[in-house]
């Protein structure tokens, strides 16, 4: 693990929060994909894999 980039990607998470409360404020944010899905899967290592967890 890289010290650095690990704090990098941490102080980027609020900016990143408020960019997806954002979109969330607009509606629904999987209204842009094509149609034909049956599924989506969200993905992650660490703790995005939790992350991904709560979003499914």
């Amino acid at each position: 693990m890289d010290a650095e980039l690990f704090l990098a990607d941490l102080e980027a998470k609020p900016e990143a929060l408020e960019g997806l409360a954002l979109l969330l404020e607009r509606g629904d944010p999987f209204e842009g994909l094509p149609d034909g899905f049956e599924r989506i899967v969200f993905l992650g290592m660490g703790s995005s894999r939790y992350a991904a967890g709560v979003a499914a």
